[in-house]
Protein backbone atom coordinates (compact mmCIF):
# COMPACT_ATOMS: atom_id res chain seq x y z
CA UNK A 1 0.00 0.00 0.00
CA UNK A 2 2.85 2.41 0.79
CA UNK A 3 4.36 1.84 -2.65
CA UNK A 4 1.03 2.59 -4.35
CA UNK A 5 0.60 5.68 -2.19
CA UNK A 6 4.04 6.96 -3.24
CA UNK A 7 3.51 6.16 -6.93
CA UNK A 8 0.26 8.09 -7.15
CA UNK A 9 1.35 10.84 -4.78
CA UNK A 10 -1.44 10.19 -2.31
CA UNK A 11 -1.46 11.48 1.23
CA UNK A 12 -1.56 9.34 4.35
CA UNK A 13 -5.36 9.30 4.29
CA UNK A 14 -5.49 7.38 0.99
CA UNK A 15 -7.31 4.05 1.26
CA UNK A 16 -7.72 2.19 -2.06
CA UNK A 17 -10.22 -0.35 -0.70
CA UNK A 18 -12.38 2.32 0.87
CA UNK A 19 -12.17 4.39 -2.32
CA UNK A 20 -13.39 1.38 -4.33
CA UNK A 21 -16.36 0.92 -1.99
CA UNK A 22 -17.17 4.63 -2.06
CA UNK A 23 -16.85 4.71 -5.86
CA UNK A 24 -19.19 1.75 -6.29
CA UNK A 25 -21.71 3.33 -3.90
CA UNK A 26 -21.46 6.62 -5.78
CA UNK A 27 -21.92 4.84 -9.11
CA UNK A 28 -25.10 3.27 -7.73
CA UNK A 29 -26.36 6.70 -6.63
CA UNK A 30 -25.60 8.05 -10.11
CA UNK A 31 -27.74 5.32 -11.70
CA UNK A 32 -30.53 5.91 -9.18
CA UNK A 33 -30.55 9.61 -10.07
CA UNK A 34 -30.53 8.70 -13.77
CA UNK A 35 -33.62 6.54 -13.20
CA UNK A 36 -35.32 9.61 -11.72
CA UNK A 37 -34.25 12.20 -14.30
CA UNK A 38 -34.89 10.16 -17.46
CA UNK A 39 -38.70 10.29 -17.20
CA UNK A 40 -38.79 13.58 -15.30
CA UNK A 41 -36.81 15.54 -17.89
CA UNK A 42 -38.09 13.48 -20.83
CA UNK A 43 -34.65 13.22 -22.39
CA UNK A 44 -33.36 9.67 -22.97
CA UNK A 45 -29.66 10.20 -22.28
CA UNK A 46 -29.03 6.75 -20.85
CA UNK A 47 -25.42 6.39 -19.72
CA UNK A 48 -25.55 2.60 -19.91
CA UNK A 49 -26.36 2.88 -23.61
CA UNK A 50 -23.76 5.63 -23.99
CA UNK A 51 -21.02 3.41 -22.56
CA UNK A 52 -22.17 0.01 -23.81
CA UNK A 53 -22.91 1.44 -27.25
CA UNK A 54 -19.24 2.31 -27.63
CA UNK A 55 -18.36 -1.38 -27.64
CA UNK A 56 -21.32 -3.20 -29.19
CA UNK A 57 -24.36 -2.51 -31.31
CA UNK A 58 -26.37 -5.27 -29.65
CA UNK A 59 -29.05 -3.53 -27.52
CA UNK A 60 -29.42 -6.66 -25.35
CA UNK A 61 -25.82 -6.26 -24.14
CA UNK A 62 -25.79 -2.46 -23.66
CA UNK A 63 -27.17 -2.44 -20.11
CA UNK A 64 -24.85 -5.21 -18.90
CA UNK A 65 -21.70 -3.94 -20.56
CA UNK A 66 -22.59 -0.30 -19.89
CA UNK A 67 -23.24 -1.11 -16.23
CA UNK A 68 -19.89 -2.87 -15.86
CA UNK A 69 -18.11 0.04 -17.54
CA UNK A 70 -20.03 2.53 -15.39
CA UNK A 71 -19.08 0.85 -12.12
CA UNK A 72 -15.45 0.39 -13.22
CA UNK A 73 -15.31 4.09 -14.05
CA UNK A 74 -16.92 4.99 -10.71
CA UNK A 75 -14.32 2.96 -8.82
CA UNK A 76 -11.42 4.37 -10.87
CA UNK A 77 -12.61 7.95 -10.44
CA UNK A 78 -12.90 7.34 -6.70
CA UNK A 79 -9.21 6.39 -6.59
CA UNK A 80 -8.36 9.79 -8.01
CA UNK A 81 -10.74 11.45 -5.55
CA UNK A 82 -9.10 9.64 -2.64
CA UNK A 83 -5.72 11.07 -3.62
CA UNK A 84 -6.90 14.69 -3.78
CA UNK A 85 -9.87 14.94 -1.41
CA UNK A 86 -7.77 16.35 1.44
CA UNK A 87 -6.93 19.32 -0.78
CA UNK A 88 -10.58 20.23 -1.39
CA UNK A 89 -12.57 22.55 0.87
CA UNK A 90 -15.64 21.73 2.90
CA UNK A 91 -17.21 18.68 4.48
CA UNK A 92 -16.85 15.30 2.73
CA UNK A 93 -20.15 15.51 0.81
CA UNK A 94 -19.22 18.95 -0.58
CA UNK A 95 -15.69 17.81 -1.50
CA UNK A 96 -17.16 14.87 -3.39
CA UNK A 97 -19.59 17.08 -5.29
CA UNK A 98 -16.90 19.67 -6.07
CA UNK A 99 -14.56 16.98 -7.35
CA UNK A 100 -17.15 15.38 -9.63
CA UNK A 101 -18.43 18.69 -10.98
CA UNK A 102 -14.86 19.66 -11.86
CA UNK A 103 -14.40 16.28 -13.57
CA UNK A 104 -17.70 16.64 -15.44
CA UNK A 105 -16.85 20.16 -16.61
CA UNK A 106 -13.36 19.18 -17.78
CA UNK A 107 -14.56 16.13 -19.70
CA UNK A 108 -17.58 17.89 -21.17
CA UNK A 109 -15.16 19.13 -23.83
CA UNK A 110 -15.21 15.70 -25.51
CA UNK A 111 -19.01 15.63 -25.79
CA UNK A 112 -19.00 17.15 -29.30
CA UNK A 113 -16.89 14.15 -30.36
CA UNK A 114 -19.51 11.81 -28.92
CA UNK A 115 -22.23 13.71 -30.78
CA UNK A 116 -20.33 13.30 -34.01
CA UNK A 117 -18.87 9.78 -33.75
CA UNK A 118 -20.77 7.70 -31.16
CA UNK A 119 -22.59 4.88 -33.01
CA UNK A 120 -25.79 5.06 -30.92
CA UNK A 121 -26.03 8.85 -31.34
CA UNK A 122 -25.34 8.62 -35.07
CA UNK A 123 -28.06 5.96 -35.41
CA UNK A 124 -30.55 8.07 -33.42
CA UNK A 125 -30.77 5.64 -30.49
CA UNK A 126 -29.42 8.33 -28.18
CA UNK A 127 -30.01 12.08 -28.46
CA UNK A 128 -27.12 14.46 -29.02
CA UNK A 129 -25.46 15.25 -25.71
CA UNK A 130 -24.17 18.78 -26.22
CA UNK A 131 -27.45 20.47 -25.30
CA UNK A 132 -28.81 22.03 -22.11
CA UNK A 133 -31.00 19.17 -20.83
CA UNK A 134 -28.36 16.42 -21.22
CA UNK A 135 -25.85 18.74 -19.54
CA UNK A 136 -28.30 19.28 -16.65
CA UNK A 137 -28.78 15.52 -16.38
CA UNK A 138 -25.03 15.00 -16.17
CA UNK A 139 -24.72 17.68 -13.49
CA UNK A 140 -27.49 16.11 -11.40
CA UNK A 141 -26.02 12.62 -11.81
CA UNK A 142 -22.54 13.81 -10.88
CA UNK A 143 -23.93 15.57 -7.79
CA UNK A 144 -25.50 12.26 -6.68
CA UNK A 145 -22.27 10.36 -7.34
CA UNK A 146 -20.09 12.98 -5.68
CA UNK A 147 -22.19 13.37 -2.55
CA UNK A 148 -22.28 9.63 -1.91
CA UNK A 149 -18.59 9.24 -2.80
CA UNK A 150 -17.61 11.97 -0.36
CA UNK A 151 -19.82 10.76 2.48
CA UNK A 152 -18.85 7.08 2.19
CA UNK A 153 -15.13 7.82 1.85
CA UNK A 154 -15.23 10.44 4.60
CA UNK A 155 -17.12 8.27 7.08
CA UNK A 156 -14.93 5.29 6.31
CA UNK A 157 -11.82 7.27 7.14
CA UNK A 158 -13.36 8.40 10.45
CA UNK A 159 -13.88 4.85 11.69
Amino acid sequence: MDVLRKVIGAGKGYDARLAAIAGAAGAGAYLAEMAIDLPLLDCPTDDLLLLGGLVTRDPRIWPILGGAMHFANGVALAQVYATVQDRLPGPPWARGILFTLIENTVFWGIVPLFDRYHPAIREGKLPKMNRPVPFLQQVLRHIAYGAVLGVVYGRGRES
